[in-house]
């Protein structure tokens, strides 16, 4: 839970901070926040738990397979 709270303020930080120092740059904020999405689908393999934090899920227990 910690670890959470520290992320997304972090995270929220850098995007606010890239957002205001690019003139108001909404498509570098989307960037950054998909870079973050992408890095953390690519670190699912190495860090099982943080695969679980954004999927989407069926109402059974597993999670939605988009591709095969």
């Amino acid at each position: 839970m910690i670890v959470f709270l520290l992320a997304t303020v972090i995270f929220s930080v850098l995007i606010t901070w890239a957002f205001n120092n690019t003139g108001g740059s909404l498509l570098i904020a989307i960037l950054i926040h998909t870079a973050i999405n992408f890095t953390q689908a690519l670190t699912s393999d190495l860090f099982p738990a943080a695969a679980y934090n954004e999927v989407v899920r069926w109402p059974s227990s597993e999670p939605l397979q988009l591709s095969s």
